[in-house]
């Protein structure tokens, strides 16, 4: 896990369990897509349409999919910088593949940063404490696909 001040930046944002496939599975269906072009084409649109600044951060965090269609995703996003943090579903040798991209800046399994004056424990799972937990911490997390009701400064 790494640490750093970060205030040069405009804005962070954080999303995961994106799940891009090249096969049309039932996590594709689910979320009412015919296909997997489909499904990553309204990812890239939803991810264009809040990120403005090539300044601007965004945190994929976890549970990523398919290495080629994530590829093609980060490539047509606006930021420049893109964090990739592991999920259970990942394959670390996959990410840490994408490193020599451009945009993506980091790849890592959790990230702590402190961003105006806030500490930020970002990582897939989600931790019942965590580093902050009692003072001014937020702790963004993936893997419960929004079921898990958010505690404290702690969301999905």
């Amino acid at each position: 896990m790494s640490f750093r001040k970060i205030d040069n930046h405009l804005e962070i944002f954080t999303t995961g369990d994106l799940h891009l496939s090249h096969n049309l599975n039932r996590t594709i269906q689910k979320r009412g897509f015919n296909n997997p072009e489909q499904h990553t084409t309204f990812v890239r649109n939803q991810i264009n349409s809040v990120i403005k600044s090539k300044s601007d951060i965004l945190v994929l965090n976890g549970d990523l999919g398919d290495v080629d269609l994530l590829r093609m995703l980060i490539n047509s996003l606006n930021t420049c910088n893109c964090w990739l943090i592991e999920g259970n579903h990942d394959s670390k040798k996959d990410l840490l593949s994408l490193r020599n991209m451009d945009k993506v800046w980091r790849v890592e399994e959790n990230i702590c940063i402190n961003w105006r004056d806030n500490l930020f424990h970002i990582s897939h799972l989600p931790h019942l404490e965590f580093r902050g937990f009692y003072r001014n911490a937020y702790h963004p997390h993936a893997h419960t696909h929004g079921t898990l009701e958010p505690y404290l400064r702690a969301y999905d």
